[in-house]
């Protein structure tokens, strides 16, 4: 007997991708994605994961970079919205630079877009000024 399970809502499915990017679980937050999922992420060429991002490999390549660039010191979640396929989720992180021993705090909205439980696309709003100068020696 084969089960079948319903895709994930709105809420489910940006509650599973912070769960797995807590536990640092890459690959699980990449099967998030749809296939032609766009992640978007603003500011200077200088910091390691900006850019548009919209294949399979790009997206992992963009994780796995911030993942080994910097070393996550806090990050809270003060609020999750959601309005059908859309969430708007609001917090704080603050980041270590171990390159340079700088750290960048900021807070941060990020725009998740749903579809059958996938991520359609991810749109991070954080204080690219504060990150590029992190990165700089």
């Amino acid at each position: 007997m084969t089960t079948t399970t319903a895709p994930h809502g709105t809420a489910e499915t940006v509650q599973e991708f912070f769960t797995l990017f807590g536990s640092g679980d890459r690959p699980g937050m990449l099967a998030l994605f749809a296939a032609d999922a766009e992640v978007v992420v603003a500011g200077s060429p200088t910091v390691p994961w900006v850019g548009r991002h919209s294949t399979s490999e790009a997206i992992d390549a963009m994780f796995s970079a911030f993942a080994e660039k910097v070393k996550t010191v806090l990050f809270d979640i003060d609020r999750i919205l959601v309005d059908g396929d859309h969430a708007i989720v609001l917090g704080n992180f603050a980041h270590e630079v171990p390159a340079t021993g700088k750290t960048f705090r900021s807070a941060f909205a990020l725009h998740i877009v749903v579809g059958e439980g996938k991520i359609l696309r991810y749109e991070m709003f954080e204080d690219s000024c504060g990150a590029a100068a992190a990165f700089a020696a």
